[in-house]
């Protein structure tokens, strides 16, 4: 994330946090001077590295190495030992985009001839990543979508994003008295198709769009002007199943960006009922997203049915989470039977079961602590609470059959229970192996 503690103007630095929120951090400094070191990021699939837009002395498209974090950059312009130039911005032009593919093969940045808005061309180009290295920002690659200024209109596309392969990308562009969102074929820059036509219709701002890993969904932001107050919307790869995700009028949310998994969303926010307003950075589960489809399918004549990995994984959760519940009640009520059978009275048969319960809550306890610091399975809970239950029965019936057998061996009551206890690592690898027998 660009970052800049405590204020809302350039110049910006390279920050880093966890999802849960935790660990925020400085991982790149640099001169402070116009828009600085990051202007705008995006991540190189998982090499670790950032492509960034900076401008200190010139403009350029860099790449950043975050296993040198933190780093401080003392050079205005050119490599240093984190910092490699891929694409250099000739002087009095600018560039307003970036993106880079979900496999890191694939660039698009967008160029413009000049900052007067009334006289520039821009221009949205694409490249192979590999091999790309301090060329001009003019010729590299191949141009998509030519804008300009003089014929057209001031108003540029407004974000874009690249497919997971690179071959189809979403671009916000002018439509009528707003801006519409568009899906193209990443090698040719032509129209598959119109995403959403509330630009057009009502002049609203559709902008920065950001395609999810699977290919299936595009977040975006929208607003009612130049000056409204932006929400974060979903919608489909074929222009159906359109959803409103935040909804607050008094708060600011842009520029989503989805977890390389597709079940997080990321944006940057503005509280504006806070004394001194800045731009914190949310992440919502995609459960949320899903949440609204619902809702929207159950008050409305029209049905959407979603599919990809964040559908897909919320089924699997869904069922997961069924399928277990009842198992462990069946189980429950099983073992309930059991201990009623082998103690024959209704408290001493619920002791161990209780015992099992109040375990298994004190491990959930350590793992939600755990969670804090890494992300974990979401076998996790289920294993415990089976793994929980039969050992806190097993090991209970484990040391009744040793006491009655101690006790049928002739020791007083005091002396089987001992007996029972001291042998438990003995007994209880016996029992481990006799099954493997």
């Amino acid at each position: 994330m660009t970052s800049k503690p405590g204020e809302l103007e350039r110049p910006f630095e390279i920050g880093g946090v966890y999802p849960n929120g935790t660990n925020l951090a400085t991982l790149a400094a640099g001169p402070r001077y116009d828009i600085g070191i990051a202007g705008e990021l995006s991540w190189i699939a998982d090499t670790g590295l950032l492509m960034t837009n900076e401008r200190i002395s010139i403009h350029e498209y860099m790449t950043f190495d975050t296993e040198l974090a933190p780093f401080n950059r003392t050079v205005s312009d050119h490599d240093d030992d984190a910092f490699t130039r891929i694409l250099v911005i000739p002087g009095g032009q600018g560039g307003d985009g970036l993106a880079v593919s979900g496999d890191g093969e694939t660039v698009m940045w967008l160029i413009r001839t000049s900052h007067d808005p009334n006289n520039y061309t821009v221009t949205v180009r694409i490249a192979e990543l590999e091999g790309l290295e301090n060329e001009s920002a003019n010729d590299a690659g191949r141009p998509l979508i030519t804008h300009s200024a003089r014929t057209q209109s001031p108003d540029f596309p407004m974000g874009f994003s690249l497919s997971e392969d690179g071959s189809t990308f979403a671009i916000s562009l002018k439509s009528g008295h707003g801006f519409d969102l568009y899906l193209m074929d990443g090698s040719t820059g032509e129209e598959i198709r119109q995403l959403t036509t509330s630009g057009v219709d009502s002049g609203l701002e559709n902008l920065y769009p950001d395609i999810s890993e699977d290919g299936q969904w595009v977040a975006f932001s929208s607003q009612a002007g130049a000056d409204g107050r932006p929400d974060l919307h979903v919608i489909n790869i074929d222009g159906s199943g359109l959803a409103k995700v935040t909804d607050a009028s008094d708060v600011s949310e842009m520029r989503p960006s989805w977890s390389p998994d597709g079940l997080k969303l990321a944006y940057q926010s503005q509280n504006f009922t806070d004394d001194t307003p800045n731009w914190d950075i949310y992440v919502d589960e995609a459960e949320v997203i899903l949440d609204v489809i619902e809702e929207a399918n159950a008050s409305s004549g029209l049905r959407v049915t979603t599919i990809g990995n964040m559908s897909v994984g919320r089924l699997f959760v869904k069922m997961l989470d069924e399928t277990f519940q009842k198992g462990d009640m069946i189980g429950i009520i099983t073992a309930l039977i059991i201990m009623l059978a082998v103690f024959g009275v209704v408290v001493a048969a619920l002791i161990p079961i209780l015992i099992a319960i109040v375990s298994i809550f004190a491990a959930v306890g350590i793992i939600a602590m755990i969670s804090l610091a890494r992300e974990l399975n979401e076998f996790t809970i289920i294993v415990t609470t089976m793994v929980g239950l039969a050992v806190g029965i097993d090991y209970t019936l484990f040391i009744v059959q040793r006491f009655r057998e101690e006790r049928d061996n002739g020791l007083e009551r005091y002396d089987a229970y001992n007996g029972g206890i001291h042998c438990q690592p003995q007994c209880s690898s016996q029992a481990l192996r006799w099954p493997l027998l």
